[in-house]
């Protein structure tokens, strides 16, 4: 166990919360990956995609998951969710790259 300022470090734990944001991702995924959404259906998508860690990068490998095919799902949603705000103008924000404190993709 590795112990930081009194934290006790738990993989079961760390292997779980990966395995959440992989979920969330998928279900985010299958909400954007259609022809076109209505401006409450991009809006709900944007949500779920302001959920997912924007400013660091996850273990994957805790739970035996491929980081590279992970980012490439998220670029793909963040990718989607910027053709929606075009269409339906939702935020005038720009989308950060989820997992990845590099927001210059």
């Amino acid at each position: 166990m590795t112990f930081i300022k009194g934290v006790c470090f738990d993989p079961a734990q760390a292997k779980k919360s990966v395995l959440d944001i992989k979920e969330t991702l998928l279900n985010l995924e299958t909400k954007v990956n259609k022809t076109s959404l209505s401006k409450d259906e991009a809006v709900d998508a944007y949500k779920i995609y302001e959920t997912l860690p924007i400013t660091f990068q996850i273990n994957w490998s805790i739970a035996g998951e491929d980081a590279n095919q992970n980012q490439k799902v998220a670029d793909f949603c963040r990718d989607k969710l910027n053709e929606f705000n075009y269409v339906h103008n939702f935020t005038s924000s720009k989308i950060p790259r989820a997992f990845n404190a590099d927001n210059s993709y």
